[in-house]
């Protein structure tokens, strides 16, 4: 169902944060930046948070290019996480190094959610993160107590394959609980939810064949988040192929709609 024009105009009323946790190419960097300056004026404010998963990697320059802009109600600010506690495990880390590692994120965690009260968000879209950086912000938004059912995801899929079965495990799990999502299905060929998390309402995937939709319980869903019979989700299509995620959105929409018939969707991107 689409939004009508009291839907649009509504939007004018809202901030949103765009949550980026991954590298991005020159490509995408200009696409991002050409969307921002045609949504921001929509919006009452545009923020984006970007997250760096770790300290010592090469800072990347789009948030500058983001505030450099000039767009008045448009801006940008940084967060770090180190290295999700599991992968220091990995990596050797004992004693106070994991100690350390654990308590500089959930004090980044506890940043961001203050950051979500500050500017008082009302949607919240987490795009091309990778690693623990989607966990990060799920879990600073429910602190912020931002509105769960204008909570999405888009293309939360690590890029090196190496990380997907481990650390993707240890999320899977963290996520889940913080979402009241079902879990993955890990059977398929291409393993693991992050892999085609694709914007839809809490933390479900949009391709069906890769996601267990049929072990959600609507219920627990509608309870958790107060959710009346007229909740509006919002999913989005946010791919670099855009008709490769409109032909996903279409495809996966009608095994949404058997858990949700009454579901009002607005697609945005």
């Amino acid at each position: 169902m689409k939004l009508n024009d009291k839907d649009i105009k509504s939007l004018s009323s809202r901030t949103v944060v765009y949550c980026l946790g991954i590298y991005i190419n020159p490509g995408m960097r200009r696409l991002l930046l050409e969307y921002l300056k045609i949504a921001a004026p929509r919006y009452k404010a545009v923020h984006v948070a970007f997250c760096y998963w770790w300290q010592g990697i090469d800072r990347e320059p789009f948030v500058d290019m983001v505030n450099s802009l000039g767009v008045k109600n448009l801006s940008a600010r940084e967060f770090t996480i180190m290295a999700s506690p599991a992968y220091g495990r990995k990596l050797g880390w004992k004693g106070a190094n994991w100690f350390n590692a654990l308590n500089s994120t959930f004090r980044e965690i506890r940043r961001m959610a203050d950051f979500f009260g500050e500017i008082e968000a009302d949607i919240v879209h987490i795009i091309l993160t990778e690693y623990q950086a989607h966990y990060a912000f799920a879990k600073a938004a429910r602190m912020a107590k931002v509105p769960a059912r204008l909570l999405s995801f888009t293309g939360v899929a690590p890029t090196n394959p190496r990380f997907r079965g481990f650390v993707n495990k240890i999320t899977d799990k963290n996520l889940s609980g913080v979402l009241l999502a079902s879990s993955a299905d890990s059977s398929g060929a291409r393993e693991y939810f992050p892999t085609a998390f694709q914007s839809i309402v809490h933390g479900w995937g949009l391709a069906p064949d890769l996601f267990r939709l049929e072990n959600v319980n609507p219920g627990r869903i509608r309870k958790e988040f107060n959710l009346g019979d007229n909740s509006r989700f919002i999913g989005t299509t946010t791919r670099i192929a855009p008709l490769k995620g409109q032909e996903t959105l279409i495809r996966a929409l009608p095994e949404v709609l058997k858990h949700f018939p009454e579901l009002k969707v607005a697609i945005l991107g």
